[in-house]
């Protein structure tokens, strides 16, 4: 198994932790007028956040530019898929009746593509809400990456699904592991470099086959 891909798996894993108590942190951090983004990430957080606000008129949160641009939305998409990314395709599918249409359609597409560029950094306002969202978006995408591709695993090799959750995720010590799953160190050692690679074929990053 290459090295980098196998140092990949490794990171993933390690991270998820970590991972999940950055979302845990997003769904009920604060974004203004006592709201906070909670809910359980099995939805899109735009839509999340629409959810929490569909009782409350636009005007107390949008500017009057920003009303426009929800108008137009609502006019032209058809679908709101999950993930700025694919968002960001779906508005620019769609080019406008009317300039003042096409207008707004761009003026929509430049600001998902803003926090494309800059999710990750700081900001005031509705800026800063849309950044909150869009990196919890990420962050619950990359969990159910993590999450789905250890349940396949474990569907058909369960104890390479043990040992990678009880060495990386939970930081258990070889030793630990082994004990964990009744078997010696040098099973362990042959155990371990399959299960990364089991993992890594699944999620993708190698085109290796099983």
């Amino acid at each position: 198994m290459d090295k980098a891909i196998e140092q990949r798996v490794i990171d993933q894993l390690t991270g998820y932790k970590r991972l999940c108590g950055r979302i845990e942190l997003l769904h009920f951090q604060p974004i203004g007028m006592g709201l906070s983004i909670e809910h359980d990430g099995s939805v899109d957080a735009l839509q999340a956040l629409h959810k929490e606000l569909k009782d409350k008129p636009s005007y107390m949160y949008l500017t009057d530019k920003q009303q426009q641009l929800e108008q137009t939305a609502f006019a032209y998409l058809v679908k709101y898929p999950v993930g700025t990314k694919a968002q960001l395709n779906e508005v620019k599918n769609h080019t406008g009746y009317d300039e003042q249409d096409k207008a707004n359609l761009k003026e929509l597409a430049r600001q998902i593509q803003k926090v494309i560029d800059a999710r990750n950094g700081e900001g005031k306002g509705n800026d800063a809400i849309i950044r909150r969202l869009a990196a919890l978006q990420d962050a619950n995408e990359e969990k159910d990456i993590i999450d789905k591709t250890l349940d396949s695993l474990s569907m058909y090799k369960p104890e390479l699904d043990k040992l990678l959750r009880l060495r990386y995720i939970n930081g258990f010590s070889v030793e630990e592991v082994a004990n964990e799953l009744g078997i010696v160190r040098k099973t362990f050692d042959r155990w371990r470099p399959k299960a990364l690679e089991e993992y890594s074929i699944i999620a993708g990053m190698s085109q290796t086959c099983p």
